[in-house]
Parts: structure tokens; sequence; C-alpha cells
């Protein structure tokens, strides 16, 4: 009654869920209750810290660019100083990505593999027998009775279930397998920057310069590093096999390496015009 009734499921998974069969047999009866999976969402576990590591980077990135601008220190020098930054900083982030798609593949790979029978149930790792040595009957044949009801047979019912699996975990999470807004909200300290920067050149009487750096903090907050973070999803999700210790470290700071000519393209550019007088700079924005 109480899952009929709820308008959604939210599942915090992790690789311990499909593995308890009970847990399979609450989201079977979700499933049942309401034609379909489209209230069911699923959130890895894991999704919390790899957002927060993100932020804290973001943040220390952003309170680095901040001293460098208080320092005068811009252009190139600038691009150069934030991109050896990201190797360093960005390194947690990098790894706590790596062991995100990680966690994403197990679960495609115990939805696409899922089998009612093989899940654990109390009642069977005690051998039927309760703790004062009465016997106990089996949840198991009891639940898998009602399944068969439902869904015609236990089979079927796990098809319904592999149906939420890898495809139906990017539809909810979208390309980047991150919520888009989640990710928007762990780089905003760079709109703050940004915007910052805007406010101070409006105080200095300097329109110009402030219009152009309001317009900015937009181009990188929803262009700029949303299209880096997904140069760096996406080679995060080629290595996240784990590897000898030492060499699962080398491979995070390879992640981190391969993004930073996306970042010189996409940072460095605006920052050469900076050099060039083009643009305007940072220097004198207190």
């Amino acid at each position: 009654g109480i899952l009929k009734g709820s308008q959604r499921l939210l599942v915090i998974w992790d690789p311990t869920y499909v593995q308890r069969f009970w847990c399979v047999f609450e989201l079977a009866a979700f499933l049942k209750s309401h034609n379909g999976p489209e209230e069911v969402r699923i959130r890895p576990v894991l999704l919390g810290p790899f957002a927060l590591v993100i932020t804290c980077s973001f943040l220390v990135l952003t309170l680095g660019v901040s001293i460098l601008t208080a320092y005068d220190i811009r252009g190139l020098d600038t691009t150069i100083c934030i991109g050896l930054a990201i190797l360093l900083v960005m390194y947690c982030a990098a790894s706590e990505c790596r062991s995100y798609f990680r966690s994403l593949e197990i679960f495609g790979q115990q939805m696409t593999n899922l089998q009612l029978d093989k899940t654990e149930c109390w009642c069977c790792s005690v051998n039927h027998i309760s703790p004062s040595g009465a016997e106990i009957p089996c949840d198991r044949k009891v639940v898998s009775e009602c399944l068969r009801a439902w869904f015609g047979s236990v089979e079927e019912c796990e098809v319904t279930l592999k149906a939420l699996g890898a495809d139906g975990l990017t539809d909810q999470l979208g390309r980047l397998l991150i919520p888009f807004q989640l990710l928007l909200s762990c780089t905003s300290p760079t709109l703050w920057l940004c915007v910052d920067m805007a406010v101070s050149y409006y105080a200095s009487d300097s329109v110009a310069s402030a219009k152009h750096w309001l317009i900015a903090s937009i181009g990188y907050w929803l262009g700029s590093i949303p299209t880096t973070a997904a140069w760096l999803f996406w080679v995060a999700r080629k290595c996240w096999k784990p590897k000898h210790p030492c060499v699962d470290r080398l491979m995070s700071f390879l992640v981190l390496a391969a993004i930073l000519p996306v970042f010189l393209v996409l940072f460095g550019f605006p920052s050469f015009l900076e050099n060039q007088q083009l643009m305007p700079s940072c220097a004198n924005v207190t």
C-alpha cells in the first residue's frame, strides 16, 4: 500500500543493493504498481562524494585564481599556473571520478546478470532455522509466488528489472552520467569569481569590462567548463578499471593530463587575447 501510494521511488544504489532479495522485491513491487520504470529514480551512492570533491576542488582553484588576480599575474602566466594547479588540486576529483564510473560499470553488470534465485535472503542464510531453533518458512518461496502472480513468471520479472540497467541509468543521469544541474552547482565557484570581477570593474566605473566579465561568467560556467568536464568524464570512464595501487594513482594523473589540451584551448585562448591586450584583463581589480 505504501509503495502504491508513493509518487516516486528513490533508489540509493550501492553494489549490495541487487544482492538483497527484499530490496529487489520492493523495486519489482513498485514497478508493478506504477506500470513502468518512469517514476523510479536511481542515484549511485558515490554520486554524493563525487559531487563534493568536485565542488571542493573548484573552490580551491577559484581561491588560487583570486590570489593570482590580486598579484596581477595574468594572461598566459595565469593559464600555465592554473594548468599546473589542476594536476595537483584535481587529483582527488579524478580519482573519485574513476571510482564513480567503476561503480556504474558494476551496476550495469549486476543488472544485466540479475537472477532472483541468486540474491541473498536472511531465512535461507540461516538454513530456515531461527535463533531459538524453530523452523521458519522460506520468504523466497512466498515472494516468488507473488512475483509469478504479478508478472507471469520470475523470469519475466527479471526482464522488467533489467530494463533499469545501464541504458536506463543513462536516461536518468544524462549523457555525462551526472545530472547537468548538479554539475553546474558543483562548478558554480567559477561563476562567483567572474561575477565578482564584473562587480569590481563596475565599481571602478569600467562598464565595458564589467559587461565583458558578466558575459564571460555565463560562457565559462555554461560552456567551457561543461565541455572540459565532458572530456574528463569520457577519459575517466575509459580508465575506470582498477590497477596496481601505484599504477592506479598514475592513471588518475593521466586522466588529468588528458584534459589539459582542452583546458588550454578553452581557457588559454582568452588569456592569449588578454595578454595581447585584445580583451579586458584582471589587472587593477580589487
